[in-house]
């Protein structure tokens, strides 16, 4: 029967007999293997185990300074969990207990000298046809894993031009540029950040942000694009967008949707708990929701809205500060000043709606 070998593996071999070295050489040399390294102590090819890179190790047993069963456990340790390195024991030790123990510490075949060339030939290109298998699952799984992130990843991108145009809709009536949204959603993040929230939930608060007004969808023209002040009942109103708003991303799977929910919800709730729409207070209010509430009025103060003109930005600072501990979170005000004091928030304020154009 022939055999036909895929000789493109690299083969460490081991042993602290060179002139079983040589021997393996001549037998692996005339298979055809060319990416072949011989070491007589077990330590010295360990240390060069990633710079060799070996798809076989052909492993003596009784050897000085490291024997072969501790060169096993150090592989053992060493290795990464989906990455075995098939390995031969080659020995002229044939007791059971000492194959059992080898076989236990992770060798996959055990040959007994003397060697027969051709039986060695066999076994070598038995193990690295499993290596080549693994190797190839490898890859496949690697291929996989770039699939799913790619679709995971064009998936977030799309949800998240969704929200943003959804967002957009909501304030297109009585914001007909889109600044507004935007402006929050940076503003919120700025003081998530400095609040200490992790990057993700930073990121979260900064697309969630821009759909606190989603509700608005239900507010009639009439009311939202009124000039002046509104009636008791206009006001009541108005009010509804923030439980409309609420029940439009109620059931929502995702974070950042049940973020967007609180938000919205509870954006116009006042730390003392004089605000809408359940009266709540202090930390009962989601954070997210008080650090939207902030950024939503300092943006609204400080830009033209259609029933007033914006106020100078020193005027909102001071009116921001003026509402600690009432209408906002005093911990979250001071992270607001300090990010006025530092520039950053001015900043902010002046942004364009450059994502939406694009």
């Amino acid at each position: 029967m022939n055999h036909t070998y895929n000789v493109n593996f690299t083969i460490l071999v081991i042993d602290d007999s060179e002139i079983n070295l040589e021997l393996f050489k001549q037998f692996l040399t005339k298979a055809g293997y060319k990416d072949l390294h011989f070491y007589t102590d077990g330590r010295q090819a360990l240390d060069q185990l990633s710079a060799i890179s070996p798809d076989l190790i052909i492993l003596d047993l009784h050897m000085p300074r490291m024997d072969g069963l501790q060169f096993l456990e150090r592989l053992g340790e060493s290795a990464a969990s989906d990455d075995h390195i098939p390995v031969m024991v080659v020995t002229a030790d044939a007791t059971s207990e000492t194959k059992t123990r080898a076989l236990a510490k992770g060798a996959n075949d055990y040959l007994v000298k003397p060697l027969d060339s051709h039986e060695v030939t066999l076994r070598v290109a038995n193990l690295l046809e499993t290596r080549r298998l693994q190797l190839e699952t490898q890859d496949q799984k690697k291929s996989l894993e770039r699939m799913v992130l790619d679709r995971t990843n064009s998936m977030e991108i799309a949800r998240s031009e969704v929200l943003t145009r959804l967002a957009y809709v909501a304030e297109y009536r009585d914001d007909d540029t889109g600044n507004h949204t935007q402006r929050v959603g940076n503003i919120a993040a700025a003081i998530a950040k400095k609040a200490g929230l992790s990057e993700s939930m930073i990121e979260i608060v900064r697309q969630a942000a821009p759909l606190h007004d989603l509700g608005k969808v239900c507010v009639p023209d009439r009311i939202l694009l009124k000039a002046g002040k509104l009636t008791v009942e206009e006001f009541e109103e108005n009010k509804k967008h923030t439980t409309v708003g609420a029940e439009i991303l109620e059931g929502g799977e995702y974070r950042l949707l049940q973020v967007a929910r609180d938000i919205c919800l509870s954006h116009h709730e006042h730390y003392d708990g004089t605000g809408y729409p359940q009266g709540l207070s202090g930390a009962d209010i989601a954070l997210e929701a008080r650090i939207c509430s902030i950024a939503d009025v300092f943006d609204t103060m400080t830009h033209d809205r259609p029933y007033r003109k914006a106020l100078p930005v020193e005027e909102a600072i001071d009116e921001i500060r003026n509402q600690s501990g009432k209408h906002f979170d005093p911990e979250l005000v001071d992270i607001f000043l300090e990010l006025v004091e530092n520039g950053e928030i001015s900043t902010y304020s002046k942004a364009v709606r450059q994502e939406l154009l694009i």
